[in-house]
């Protein structure tokens, strides 16, 4: 370990080091239709994941897959029967602390996927990156302990207005769960001249502009080929919203978007495999699995101003 480094920031950095790029290519390339997957004896095909068909087989694959790495999972049914959906569920998969299992730290992302017009879209992008990057980080954390409990969250319907989200942040804050922070991972495979930066979104609720600056400082620490941002967005249609509505620390982890580096595909048929940049998406995963460790080992949250109501100029009429 590096001289100038403490102990806790060179297991993170080895945190970091073990997110997979194969690992992180088959995850999507499952989810965003571009290969099949294998369950026993039978093959199965994610054909979009906008309608009930397509994220009932989405399913199949997280749960299968976080089972695997020995979590405790569980379907989180909610809401009503649509013209989508039989009903909406979210996946979720709980590592339980060591010291303060009471406090949770969650790293989450939407699993399901716009159409294109009228043409289900593959969505790898947005947002078969951000799930595969809660894949990878779930497996990676799974042989470390930690001080407090992580939740793996792979949410329902955001593209519906944050359905899953809001119903696990909203029956969370009933409980009186308490919630360290939120890493919502978003849209986070493009780079279309290989910036090698990322953002995190974030906004003056709870102690998230804190949580923020943090994870700035992190990235600087922690080396994952990408070079993080602070970014406070006038689009806040994420499904980190959901938690700051309910008082919670919450931020989105994403590629360099809102400098114009979005992506020309994400909502139509084109939003592909073929162009993603997996050496960007590889760095955002890396700086997203630090992130994890680092908060769920107990690190440092900056302190910030009060929580206050949602503004009204906020626009959330987008959702990512």
């Amino acid at each position: 370990c590096p001289s100038h480094l403490n102990c806790q920031t060179c297991e993170i950095q080895s945190i970091a080091d073990s997110v997979n790029l194969d690992s992180l290519r088959v995850h999507v390339r499952c989810l965003a239709d571009d290969t099949t997957f294998s369950l026993g004896d039978e093959s199965y095909r994610i054909a979009g994941r906008y309608d009930s068909t397509g994220r009932k087989v989405a399913r199949l694959y997280l749960k299968t897959k976080l089972d695997a790495y020995g979590l405790v999972t569980r379907l989180d049914t909610f809401g009503v029967a649509t013209n989508y959906s039989i009903a909406d569920v979210n996946v979720l998969a709980e590592q339980p602390g060591t010291l303060e299992p009471d406090v949770t730290v969650i790293i989450g992302a939407h699993y399901d996927a716009l159409v294109g017009g009228q043409t289900i879209a593959p969505g790898a992008d947005g947002n078969a990156s951000g799930v595969a990057t809660v894949l990878e980080v779930a497996r990676v954390m799974s042989h470390y302990s930690t001080r407090h409990t992580i939740v793996y969250a792979l949410w329902d319907a955001c593209e519906r207005g944050r359905l899953g989200s809001t119903s696990y942040a909203t029956k969370a804050r009933a409980r009186g769960d308490s919630i360290r922070a939120v890493l919502n991972v978003i849209m986070t495979g493009w780079d279309s001249v290989q910036t090698s930066q990322g953002e995190i979104w974030v906004r003056a609720f709870a102690q998230s502009q804190g949580l923020g600056d943090s994870l700035l400082a992190l990235s600087r620490d922690v080396n994952t080929g990408i070079t993080m941002s602070v970014f406070n967005p006038v689009l806040v249609g994420s499904d980190h919203v959901s938690f700051w509505q309910q008082g919670y620390n919450a931020v989105s982890i994403t590629g360099k978007y809102m400098e114009g580096n979005r992506s020309p595909y994400v909502g139509t048929v084109n939003d592909r495999v073929a162009h993603m940049n997996f050496q960007s998406f590889l760095g955002r995963a890396r700086f997203s699995a630090a992130a994890t460790a680092y908060l769920a080992d107990g690190g440092q949250v900056m302190a910030a101003v009060p929580l206050h109501a949602m503004p009204t100029s906020a626009s959330l009429s987008q959702n990512y």
